[in-house]
């Protein structure tokens, strides 16, 4: 007991105080019946889990979520217009943060999308394109007219190995970056962009007026954060050890605590 306290503690000090403070929804994918995700962080922005989407993949940390291709309904999981949209309103920042795995080699499938689902053309998303590649956008109706320099780097990720990536999308300074593996792989500058309009949350498609796009692949730890997080932040949450990407505070300190404790007991 006291080596497991000990490294609780170690790990708490290690995560950055701007990781937890910036946090609005955190999804595990952990959920294996039912029909909702729940969104543990302060948004409260729980999804809605499509019939086709495939439950209890082994994921990086407990179980993930496999998306099977399917751009309608039944293969995404639906926040719709969530909760999570004033905090991005107010900071006009944004971090997006996720573990993915998929081996497929299409032109282009959207795994996370925060957009406008009525027509307007403005959304963030995050998704996997030919040859093992990962893409990050970030699109403004009001400039559709400009081409918008999407973010699309690495080669040869489609390799079935869980792969951490993060974008993050600043309207303030109209920069946006893609980090792959905890490393800053791209920065691009985008035309005006705004968050102002933003009524749609889906992972597993491009949730626009026309969904499309649909993701092959698996996704665990989803996590939105309402500022741009530090490069040194982002390392940390690509380390696959529960003492980094888990323990964000003490109450996940305690679930920790009671996972551990319900696992000693199913073992005696």
């Amino acid at each position: 007991m006291k080596k497991h306290l000990l490294f609780l503690s170690a790990a708490c000090l290690v995560i950055p105080v701007t990781a937890e403070a910036a946090l609005i929804s955190h999804y595990t994918f952990d959920e294996l019946t039912g029909t909702t995700a729940v969104d543990s962080g302060p948004a409260g922005a729980d999804g809605l889990i499509g019939s086709n989407v495939t439950r209890g993949t082994a994921g990086v940390f407990g179980t993930a979520f496999t998306f099977n291709n399917d751009a309608s309904q039944n293969g995404i999981v639906d926040m719709a217009d969530a909760a999570t949209f004033p905090y991005l309103v107010a900071s006009q920042a944004v971090t997006i943060s996720a573990w993915m795995k998929w081996t497929a080699a299409d032109a282009r499938d959207s795994a996370i999308f925060l957009g406008n689902n009525t027509g307007a053309n403005r959304y963030i998303d995050v998704g996997t394109t030919s040859a093992g590649k990962i893409y990050g956008r970030s699109r403004d109706a009001a400039n559709s007219a400009t081409p918008f320099p999407d973010l699309v780097l690495g080669t040869n990720l489609n390799d079935g190995k869980w792969h951490h990536v993060a974008y993050t999308s600043n309207a303030a300074t109209d920069v946006t970056q893609l980090y792959i593996d905890g490393v800053l792989a791209g920065t691009t500058t985008t035309p005006a962009f705004t968050f102002t309009t933003f009524n749609n949350f889906e992972v597993g498609r491009l949730g626009r007026s026309s969904p499309t796009d649909a993701y092959s692949g698996s996704v665990d730890e989803l996590r939105i954060y309402d500022s741009i997080l530090p490069a040194e932040d982002i390392a940390l949450l690509a380390v696959p050890e529960p003492g980094f990407s888990v323990l964000f505070g003490a109450g996940a300190v305690g679930s920790l605590l009671l996972r551990r404790r319900s696992s000693n007991r199913a073992s005696l």
